[in-house]
């Protein structure tokens, strides 16, 4: 890292510092030893505490300073002192501690919106200490509006807030800006988190910049708010939201979003969302549900996606009804749920039922006294149900057609996506078993799964390239992983059984995973772990193709996770297989290159092998 360091051999001369500024003044960004010993810094370079310790003074090198330092006379009068409340946003930035060359500029932190003043790089301890510090690098009011337009267009997809309320809230405090009370700082939070994903989605080549600005903007208010110990349903519903910008953008991963839900879900049970508050109306208990649920959901999914054994029930709080967002709006007594009529919450009930299908696929694969292959049927019995029990606007084959929003078909692919991805998990587990038997039928019955999922991910790519113009972006991870999964499948069954009768079906299902991960890469969004997806699906589809610089494929791993990839052919894995393996793969081989059933065929012939074993 570049750095701007400042010599501090000799202590200043008392007359460089005039009387009126012998008051500390906070730097807005410690230097490199202050904050790598946790301790306070002031404004001057090199500052206080360096110059006591005959150390050297050395900060970041950014392109724009944080403060104006006068290096000929380190004095204290080169810095303005931060207000401590504001009276208007452009009156702050002017007094706040800015070269005015830097408050000239303006910021563009996503597709077609600037926001103006210097980017904040980092989290700034100052900002904390006065709601006025925050509000004076806070956006001006249009480009909130904007920020906040591009996120409701992100949430069609995930509903994580009402929009009809929400709007109405965040219109009244943007309208306000830049005067707020104390008391604003939670729904303010709310507000920052939005901007976060707002920015994190967008395709604007300075997007890292105005991601910085905002995580910073908004960690300042989070930790106002815990200062001032607001831990109140917004300040929790912030939280999820910034999770939200995990999704995609940067090193985002199921990783990183499942630490972000994990500090959501401790802050909901500090508050108390997972029961009946007193005086509570009905849409407050609608809303504390809504949001309970959107915590538990997703924690279920990123655990389940990082093999991590979640404990959690989604089933212990009543589920929130299913209505419209209007129909929520206006809420009475006597309203009761209406699952199979287009709703905005629906979709999230969707997810839900996921979650328990996911629960129950893990108790039938649990009990090992049923033979394996009883098993597998059984799972992806569950799952054929599941789809089955979906609403009508929730069936790709019915989710199009007049007064049909966009939004409705994008979210049915995605939860056909979410159900054959868990097909497909029913078989990865055992690529890497020592039993050739176990290996190959994995396998085959891993490939028709991988079919469907292939479909309806080449399906979901195409309505967002040529029908749903102004769609959320598909850029996210949580899209492009599936995608990912299936090329992977494709591929290895290529290498497994070069000569199979399927064969060009199969490369032609590897090419459109290859291009939807080259479609989402350029997307709004999309994170280094697509191009690092894109990279091994080339290499995979180069080494089919014959056109390979290295013929050994090692070393394969999942970008979206970071665990190894168990490869389910015999060639690189041979030497720690049973002798009887070459046997196998012989005969595997023989029997797809001569038979016009070859599938179906040995998949009977594994079955009968596992009966005769018992």
């Amino acid at each position: 890292m570049a750095r701007r360091s400042y010599a501090s051999t000799a202590p200043r001369a008392a007359s460089h510092v005039p009387t009126q500024t012998l008051g500390r003044k906070r730097a807005l960004a410690a230097c490199l030893r202050c904050r790598r010993l946790k301790q306070s810094c002031d404004a001057d370079r090199p500052c206080r505490r360096c110059v006591r310790a005959a150390e050297e003074c050395e900060d970041d090198n950014y392109d724009e300073p944080r403060y104006s330092p006068d290096s000929a006379s380190h004095s204290h009068s080169s810095v303005p002192a931060m207000p401590a409340l504001l009276h208007s946003a452009h009156a702050s930035r002017a007094a706040s501690p800015v070269p005015v060359a830097a408050l000239q500029k303006r910021l563009r932190v996503a597709d077609g919106i600037t926001i103006s003043g210097q980017p904040l790089r980092t989290f700034v301890p100052a900002l904390h200490d006065d709601l006025g510090n925050i509000l004076a690098v806070f956006p001006s009011q249009d480009e909130c509006r904007a920020l906040l337009a591009k996120f409701l267009n992100f949430d069609l997809m995930f509903r994580v807030v009402h929009v009809p309320s929400f709007t109405r809230r965040a219109e009244a405090q943007i309208a306000r800006l830049p005067h707020a009370d104390t008391g604003d700082a939670p729904f303010l939070s709310l507000l920052t988190a939005c901007f976060c994903t707002a920015v994190t989605v967008s395709t604007s080549p300075d997007r890292v910049a105005g991601e910085r600005h905002m995580i910073a903007l908004h960690e300042g208010l989070i930790s106002f708010c815990e200062n001032q110990g607001a831990y109140t349903i917004d300040y929790v519903q912030a939280l999820v939201v910034n999770a939200c910008a995990r999704l995609g953008g940067g090193a985002a991963s199921p990783a990183t979003l499942f630490l972000e839900l994990g500090r959501a879900y401790q802050a909901a049970l500090l508050v108390g969302m997972y029961q009946d508050q007193p005086g509570e109306t009905l849409f407050q208990r609608e809303m504390r549900r809504r949001l309970w649920y959107q915590i538990l959901i997703q924690r279920h999914l990123m655990a389940d996606r990082l093999h991590i054994d979640s404990q959690l029930d989604v089933n212990v709080v009543p589920r929130p009804m299913i209505i419209s967002d209007e129909v929520m709006d206006n809420m009475t007594t006597g309203v009761s749920s209406t699952p199979h009529v287009l709703t905005e919450w629906g979709y999230v009930d969707a997810r839900a039922e996921l979650v328990n299908l996911m629960l129950d696929r893990k108790k039938v694969m649990a009990n090992e006294r049923v033979p394996l292959p009883e098993r597998w049927e059984a799972a992806e019995e569950l799952i054929a149900q599941y789809l089955d029990r979906l609403p009508p606007h929730f069936r790709t084959a019915h989710s199009r057609g007049p007064g049909i929003p966009n939004w409705v078909h994008m979210q049915a692919c995605v939860l056909e996506i979410g159900a054959h991805d868990l097909s497909t998990q029913l078989y990865h587990t055992y690529f890497s078993s020592r039993d050739p038997t176990i290996v190959s039928l994995a396998l085959l019955k891993a490939v028709k799964a991988g079919h469907r999922l292939v479909d309806s991910t080449r399906a979901l790519m195409t309505f967002i390239l040529f029908d749903y113009v102004d769609a959320p972006s598909a850029g996210l991870w949580t899209y492009t992983m599936r995608a990912f999964t299936a090329g992977l499948l494709m591929a290895y069954y290529i290498m497994v059984v070069p000569t199979c009768p399927e064969g060009p079906s199969h490369i032609a299902a590897l090419d459109a995973m290859v291009g939807v991960l080259r479609s989402s890469v350029s997307m709004g969004g999309s994170t280094t772990s697509n191009l690092e997806a894109l990279k091994t699906l080339e290499m995979l589809r180069a080494k089919i193709r014959g056109t390979a610089a290295d013929d050994d494929v090692v070393g394969v791993t999942d970008p979206y996770t970071g665990a190894a990839v168990a490869l389910p052919f015999s060639i690189p894995i041979q030497n720690v297989l049973p002798g009887d393996w070459l046997e196998w793969d012989a005969l595997f081989r023989d029997l797809f290159e001569g038979a016009p059933d070859a599938h179906n065929q040995v998949e009977s012939m594994v079955v009968q092998c596992f009966e005769e074993l018992g």
